[in-house]
Order: structure tokens, then sequence, then C-alpha cells
């Protein structure tokens, strides 16, 4: 694909506004995010372990990270956007019932972890003719600051918190991503994006 020469202004603001219908829209329905059965693991040298009735506070807060990039295909009249997104400051409530050793079970431990950055990346396309624009992908790359919010603890319970942060954080992004993906999915019927491209001042695009 060739790279589609638009004012970087205007691309950015297309992904801004889209971002900000995706929050008015649907934010209520995004924030809290709950998953009844979040996950269950092995605990090493222990017993299993249950993560359930998971709470997400502050997943609709996306923002764009740096410029978008845009490519076109000028004879298929196709043109797809990439941008990297972040979302800051993510609160997640969640019980834990894990056997530690023989005699030894944990049943309704609640948690609670600080996020402070979820890094994602988004491609979008556009068909010029149908004037849709649909998901190509959406991926969580990395949570970064994961914070476990508990109070002092000894083994072997400081051991289990260590488990759900080194064992988690991929089922976690996945959480969020398809969360936002589904959102994302819904703004996009109503977001009409011919509109503001012929709000553009370099309106032949191909």
């Amino acid at each position: 694909m060739d790279t589609f020469s638009i004012n970087a202004e205007k691309a950015n603001t297309l992904v801004d506004q889209f971002l900000v219908n995706f929050k008015d829209m649907f934010g209520p329905q995004i924030d809290p995010t709950t998953i009844a059965q979040f996950g269950q693991f092995k605990l090493r040298n222990m017993g299993n372990a249950r993560i359930y009735d998971l709470t997400l506070q502050g997943v609709s807060n996306i923002q764009r990270v740096g410029q978008i990039e845009v490519h076109a295909n000028g004879q298929m009249k196709l043109w797809s956007i990439s941008a990297n997104l972040s979302i800051a400051n993510i609160t997640a409530s969640f019980k834990v019932d894990a056997l530690v050793r023989k005699g030894l079970y944990i049943t309704g431990w609640t948690l609670q972890a600080l996020i402070d950055r979820c890094l994602m990346r988004v491609k979008l396309d556009y068909d010029q003719t149908s004037k849709m624009m649909t998901i190509h992908e959406l991926i969580a790359d990395s949570i970064v600051g994961f914070t476990l919010n508990t109070d002092n603890l000894s083994w072997p319970f400081s051991d289990v918190v260590a488990q759900i942060v080194d064992r988690q954080m991929d089922q976690l992004k996945r959480v969020i991503s398809l969360s936002a993906q589904k959102y994302f999915t819904e703004t996009l019927k109503s977001f009409n994006v011919s509109a503001l491209i012929e709000r553009m001042p370099d309106k032949k695009m191909f």
C-alpha cells in the first residue's frame, strides 16, 4: 500500500472524534465491565486457583497516543488507519478461591488491582465505495504498572498474589481488548466517516 497523503491534524481528529463518540455512547455500558468467571489456573507447588467476579472500571477512558498512520489502495478505493491507544487508571477488583496446600483453602478472597496504563493498537479499514469503516484488528499489547492492593502478606498468601500477577496478564489484556472491540464495532455503525472526510481540506483522496 502507498502512504495516503492527508493533513495529519485532520487524520488525528478523525480518530479522536471516534473515541469521543465511543465514550459518549457506550461509556456507561463499558464502565464497569464485569466478568463472572475470569479464569482458573494451577498454582506452582500448590493447588488450583479460581478468579471470579472481576470488575473493571475505567476501560472507556481510551485516548490516542502519537500520530496515526494512514495507508491507501487507490485502485480498490480502500484505506486503513493504524493508531496507538492508551487506557489510563484502570481499577480491577476480583475474588479468589485457592487451594494453597492440603488443609488450607482460601475462599472469597477479595483483591483490588490498579493498572497505570493498558497500551493498545487498532487498525480500522475504510471502504470509500460503501462508506463503511470496520475494525481490522484491535490488540492490547501491554499492561504497564500493575499493582495489587493487599495488606502485608506472609507466605503462602504472598506467593498466591505473585502468581496471580504473573499468570493472568494475558487474560486481562484479552478481556480489555474484547470489551473495547465490542463497543468500537457498535460505535462504527453510526459514525459518519464520510461526512468528516468531506470536511478535510484535501478532498481528492486518490
